[in-house]
């Protein structure tokens, strides 16, 4: 009996981190939204952490870097800001919906994180479906910043 009680446990928690992510178009509008209207303008990083909150790190200004968790409603729930000068990189708004978008269309059904780096380097993680039609393939697709053409797409 113990037996069957872990397997079910184990199984319920391998599955947990997909129920956490944005599963659609609408999830991640609410988040660039609710981010866009604190009023970051470039994105470095978006990322569900726990299911009711979404870590957002990007550029209010030139000088000014944020890092700002955002609730399931769009509600701002702690922000971390530093003063910079490295000045403000990243993706706009448009361009984080355009990315979800196109990795969403390259069989991605929940995303975990949407992330740029420095160098225009874009990806995309999060899970899609496996051969058989089960949800929970480990899934990444990956841009060069400015196009949304997929360079790279990875399956695990």
């Amino acid at each position: 009996m113990k037996t069957v009680a872990g397997i079910t446990l184990l199984s319920a928690l391998a599955l947990a981190p997909m129920a956490q992510a944005a599963g659609s178009m609408e999830d991640v509008n609410r988040i660039v939204t609710a981010a866009s209207d604190h009023g970051v303008s470039h994105f470095n990083e978006l990322e569900t952490e726990d299911g009711r909150m979404t870590e957002v790190e990007g550029w209010l200004d030139d000088e000014w870097h944020v890092e700002v968790a955002i609730d399931g409603s769009g509600d701002i729930g702690r922000e971390e800001r530093q003063k910079r000068i490295d000045g403000a990189w990243g993706m706009t708004t448009d361009q984080v919906r355009q990315y979800a978008e196109a990795a969403f269309g390259e069989g991605l059904t929940r995303i975990e994180e949407i992330s740029v780096d420095t160098s225009g380097q874009v990806e995309v993680e999060g899970y899609g479906k496996r051969s058989n039609g089960e949800e929970g393939e480990a899934l990444s697709v990956h841009f060069r910043l400015g196009d949304t053409t997929p360079s790279d797409v990875r399956r695990d």
